[in-house]
């Protein structure tokens, strides 16, 4: 009986090491980067992301190897042009800038803040963003600089092209009309 328990507090103690370690954060450095870059065009606009880490999770016996997602925390698009467009060039130049582990899949955006062209106050912050596998990203908890905040949104693109932000309640709006000059 004393070798069982004993034999169960070895393998506890070793799993609660391995996911420790699995779980570790590893902050990077700062990145800045241009999306929306047309050959001998000026970028759309600029990003700056704060860090990079591994998402913590929780690992169970029965699920050892789960899925480990990569968050980008404080992430700043200051637009240059309106083009929603270079939004999705995001993702995929964060996952090149930065060594993701083989495990890792998904990029989760924590603390997304867009400034329109000129603009020292952001038009759209948001506290997490994920983007789907169409192209479409799903906010949660946004806050517009003109309108009330939503819980949950939206930003698709149409047939045509054209970014909108749509709402469980109410009128969708352009992301043209997001970017677009305010008057004084």
């Amino acid at each position: 009986m004393s070798i069982r328990l004993l034999s169960i507090f070895c393998i506890a103690l070793i799993w609660n090491g391995f996911s420790r370690a699995a779980t570790a954060q590893t902050p990077t450095q700062p990145l800045s980067f241009p999306i929306g870059q047309v050959k001998g065009a000026a970028p759309a606009a600029q990003v700056t992301v704060e860090k990079v880490v591994p998402m913590r999770k929780k690992r169970s016996f029965l699920h050892p190897a789960a899925t480990v997602a990569q968050v980008a925390v404080g992430i700043a698009v200051r637009f240059e042009q309106p083009n929603a467009a270079a939004l999705a060039e995001i993702p995929e130049t964060v996952r090149s800038l930065v060594k993701f582990s083989a495990k890792s899949k998904h990029l989760l955006i924590k603390r997304l803040a867009i400034f329109a062209p000129g603009d020292p106050v952001p038009r759209l912050m948001v506290d997490e963003a994920h983007v789907g596998s169409k192209g479409e990203w799903v906010f949660k908890r946004a806050l517009f600089s003109d309108r009330r905040g939503a819980s949950d949104c939206r930003l698709v693109w149409d047939k045509t092209g054209e970014a909108k932000f749509t709402f469980s309640k109410g009128s969708p709006l352009d992301f043209s009309n997001l970017l677009a000059d305010k008057p004084l």
